[in-house]
């Protein structure tokens, strides 16, 4: 008699798409789901077992997590789900950990609003830093406008009073919502 030892041989790798999941306007009480695979693309017979899904905000889960381990080749489609309890703008972080220490784990960006109009906002938010600017003279800096709200807004014009100095710009157009 010769015993049968098996063997592991190979290794995992892991990977999970989309790579950034943007649920778009969801009302209050409603929720809103996004597929997230995640496929073992290694190689041998070594699986891979999730061993967490960490989001960075309450609003947020996973929904069907695999049930065991994903052979190389093999792939599971599990839900990410936003459901708002209060009308706000969610932009986090979803991170998906596996059991062997030595997978990094993966994060996915996600954001979602649950405010019902539309709301405009300038990135950076707080500051806009041009330095010193001699009398007379100009300067440009870059502006970001988002509409983290859920109805489109209309822009006709637009101003800054930061103090003693006053920087107007006309921008005409509509912004729409995230994922719209």
């Amino acid at each position: 008699i010769v015993p049968l030892v098996r063997r592991l041989i190979g290794e995992p790798t892991m990977t999970v798409n989309p790579e950034q999941l943007v649920f778009g306007p969801v009302a209050v009480g409603e929720q809103a789901s996004l597929p997230l695979t995640i496929k073992n693309e290694g190689f041998g017979n070594v699986g891979l077992i999730i061993k967490s899904f960490e989001v960075s905000d309450e609003t947020v889960r996973i929904d069907d997590p695999p049930p065991q381990a994903l052979l190389p080749g093999q792939e599971h489609a599990a839900a990410a789900v936003y459901e708002p309890i209060e009308p706000s703008y969610v932009q986090g972080v979803l991170t998906v950990e596996a059991v062997d220490r030595s997978i990094e784990p993966i994060e996915v960006p996600f954001e979602g609003t649950s405010i019902p109009e539309g709301r405009l906002v300038t990135i950076p938010e707080d500051t806009l830093l041009v330095g010193e600017i001699s009398v007379g003279n100009t300067e440009m800096v870059p502006l970001e406008l988002a509409n983290i709200g859920s109805e489109p807004v209309e822009v006709l014009d637009l101003s800054f009073n930061p103090g003693p100095a006053t920087a107007t710009a006309t921008v005409t157009g509509t912004i729409n919502p995230i994922n719209d």
